[in-house]
């Protein structure tokens, strides 16, 4: 739950106990549309593109974590963030942080609900030969997150 101040609290009048607040308008706060999750071959990671309004378009004002670990903003406009998920602990999660200048954005909790998946995906295998007697081999697998147990390759 994110608790945003949106204008000063009540000002309250002591002798007659009145209270007034004004709540600002909503026009300022950005919305999020939609958001897919793809393999980018460029970036070699699987990456999350939120489309939206009112986004800043600058990436050190957005805050974005998974089981609250920051992930890679890579661009931003004010209609799409683009970010690597390159820091996981499993291939799904609804644990979701998504933080603007002015909060979370509306339409966030269609995010929150569904959550995001990444399917494993083998990137590569080195050495590509190796000796009858064994040989120490490396596997870089994405979207597995480092809690992930019991991955076999074959």
């Amino acid at each position: 739950m994110v608790f945003l101040k949106v204008s000063e609290e009540a000002v309250c009048e002591a002798a007659s106990g009145v209270c007034e607040f004004t709540w600002l308008s909503s026009n300022g706060i950005a919305n999020l549309i939609s958001s897919t999750v793809d393999w980018s071959t460029t970036a070699n990671e699987y990456q999350l593109t939120l489309i939206g309004t009112g986004f800043p378009i600058q990436s050190s004002s957005i805050i974005f974590k998974i089981d609250g670990l920051s992930q890679t903003i890579v661009s931003t406009s004010t209609t799409e963030i683009v970010i690597n998920l390159d820091n996981l602990l499993t291939p799904f999660s609804q644990h979701i942080e998504f933080y603007l200048p002015a909060g979370s954005p509306s339409g966030i909790e269609a995010l929150y609900a569904t959550g995001i998946s990444v399917t494993p995906l083998l990137v590569s295998i080195t050495p590509s030969t190796g000796s009858p007697a064994g040989s120490i081999i490396t596997a870089v697998v994405k979207g597995v997150g480092r809690d992930t147990a019991g991955v076999t390759l074959t």
